[in-house]
């Protein structure tokens, strides 16, 4: 009988429940209807595990959520569109449900250990994980384990601080976002729509603006991916979010982070690395795939079983 985790990813507008085997592959996935009460969440996830023990031997327990995660208690500190998950102590819960072993952990930083473990920072024992979407985001690998920091908020890049095209005090998430991008096209085509997509199809017809607005937003990505490297020193550096499935998008921003160390070597007259940058394995899966990698690190005995 094939050893298996259930793993459920919790987002703002339903759950994604999947089966997992020690090397990953997640199977027999569903999208769960979401609830304000706890114990409605709890019914679902006991659906869903009953529905999975004719597949094979269920170890555990894993779950990805948004938001502050205490790894220790299971307990989901702050507010999110979903305020059942906050306040109770999952571990405990899960553990008294299902009487088995449970893991929690941070959506990011579930996608970071995906990487790790399964994909492309495999091998890697220091990592750091850039999550491009409306926001940045991300997760830090320090000797093959989360760097979670004194007050949880290891791997939040996007509250870095970083200048405007003015000189305006801002963060990484206001300059390097998708959102960004969009933000300096609509300054000039305040009556048209647009996307991140639309603004990359424009570039490439040559539209100037757009040009300029892309060309803006991989150099303030190098520059807090540069910080990031001479702050941590990861071997690899990976990009996710979906703007990471773009042909040659880690060319690109590895052409920029050139760039830039030669500009810095010149200015400061000093030698710097240039960060190697590669785009995430996983996409979809990665939260489902993190959160038995994070499972299997808490619980070794069941990697080998």
């Amino acid at each position: 009988m094939k050893n298996l985790l259930v793993c459920i990813d919790i987002g703002g507008t339903s759950m994604k429940a999947g089966v997992c085997d020690m090397e990953g592959r997640i199977t027999g996935q569903e999208i769960l209807p979401i609830h304000q009460e706890f114990a409605a969440l709890m019914k679902e996830i006991q659906a869903f595990v009953k529905k999975s023990e004719r597949k094979g031997r269920i170890l555990g327990i894993a779950v990805s959520a948004p938001g502050a995660v205490d790894v220790s208690t299971g307990v989901i500190g702050g507010k999110s569109a979903v305020s059942g998950i906050h306040g109770p102590a999952w571990i405990e819960e899960l553990q008294k449900c299902f009487g088995l072993p449970a893991s929690i952990e941070n959506d990011a930083n579930c996608a970071a250990m995906a990487e790790v473990t399964f994909g492309n920072g495999r091998g890697c024992k220091n990592l750091a994980f850039v999550v491009c979407g409306t926001g940045i985001g991300g997760a830090v690998v320090i000797d093959g384990k989360i760097c979670h920091g004194s007050h949880l908020y290891g791997g939040e890049f996007g509250c870095m601080v970083m200048r405007d095209d003015e000189g305006k005090l801002s963060t990484f998430s206001l300059q390097a976002s998708t959102m960004s991008l969009v933000r300096r096209v609509r300054k000039v085509y305040p009556d048209q729509e647009w996307d991140g997509r639309r603004v990359f199809e424009e570039a490439e017809k040559n539209d100037s603006v757009c040009r300029a607005a892309v060309s803006c937003f991989y150099r303030k990505l190098a520059e807090g991916i540069y910080n990031i490297q001479h702050v941590y020193d990861p071997e690899r550096i990976l990009l996710g979010g979906g703007i990471s499935s773009r042909e040659n998008f880690s060319d690109e921003v590895q052409k920029y982070l050139q760039d830039l160390a030669k500009e810095v070597e010149k200015a400061a007259g000093t030698k710097v690395i240039v960060p190697d940058v590669r785009v995430c394995s996983y996409r979809k899966d990665a939260n489902l795939a993190g959160a038995a990698a994070v499972f299997m690190q808490k619980y070794p005995e069941t990697a080998g079983r």
